[in-house]
């Protein structure tokens, strides 16, 4: 079986150097991993071809990790996630 995949990593640092975004090119499309932009829950999203599906953040309120799941359809007014994932801390 011949892999046809050829994927191209782009990493975007802002002025400072920091990492904007990284992005890797697939043969159906691209997924981007960038920050969150909410202080309150810092994280990344990840996007699939431009959508917002995935969200790994910390909750100060709660001091955990979750992962939250969104379908294509995601709506930006509510928490409509379709799975939550509460990643336990260490303490």
């Amino acid at each position: 079986m011949k892999n046809t995949s050829t994927s191209t990593e782009t990493i975007n640092t802002d002025k400072n150097n920091q990492v904007e975004k990284l992005s890797v090119l697939t043969p159906v499309g691209e997924i981007t991993v960038k920050e969150n932009p909410d202080p309150e829950y810092p994280g990344v999203w990840i996007q699939v071809n431009g959508q917002e599906l995935v969200l790994v953040d910390y909750s100060a309120e709660e001091k955990t990790h979750f992962v939250r799941v969104w379908t294509k359809k995601r709506d930006d007014e509510g928490d409509d996630y379709i799975a939550k994932i509460d990643l336990e801390s260490n303490d």
